[in-house]
């Protein structure tokens, strides 16, 4: 059993750093800017995004809001003033909304919301998941810590540093068992 797991197609990111912060808070989703979606015959687990439902076809799709990127307010859990955020600040802010289950969704449910994912996917000898960089990285750090991702949240300094970008566009990485 193998799971490819891959971050979405490029899109347009918004120029401003307020549109950054509605991207995040789920009030936007732009379109992929792939000209053509990859054609797989690959069973396939894809968020609902219009993003990612734009980069990928094939006949064994599985569209599912469990891969959706995961909300939240950077400026409200870094407690800014202005909308005004960078890419460090959005990861910083995913750490700290993670670490102080301050995210859209509780770290139990994400959690339960990856093993429903893992289990989908396992149903397979070789399965895709198309998702996004946060979401993806979750997945990842469960992967390897399991359960003690719940019950030690800090873990998550393990796979991201705000400096450090996460994920290229279209980006993969797998998971044997």
């Amino acid at each position: 059993m193998k799971i490819t797991f891959r971050k979405i197609s490029r899109y347009a990111v918004p120029k401003t750093s307020t549109r950054v912060a509605d991207l995040l808070i789920g009030e936007l989703d732009p379109p992929s800017l792939r000209n053509e979606p990859r054609v797989t015959d690959t069973p396939t687990l894809c968020s609902t995004a219009l993003r990612a439902r734009m980069s990928i076809t094939g006949l064994k799709i599985n569209y599912t809001d469990r891969l959706e990127e995961i909300k939240f307010d950077p400026v409200k859990i870094l407690g800014l003033k202005s909308n005004t955020i960078n890419s460090q600040q959005v990861r910083e802010a995913f750490i700290r909304g993670w670490i102080s289950n301050q995210l859209a969704k509780s770290r139990q449910q994400i959690i339960q919301d990856t093993i429903w994912v893992i289990k989908q996917a396992k149903h397979y000898p070789h399965c895709l998941v198309i998702s996004h960089t946060f979401r993806l990285t979750i997945i990842r750090a469960y992967l390897i810590e399991g359960g003690c991702l719940l019950q030690e949240p800090k873990l998550i300094h393990k796979y991201i540093q705000p400096e450090n970008k996460l994920l290229a566009f279209d980006q993969e990485f797998s998971y044997s068992n």
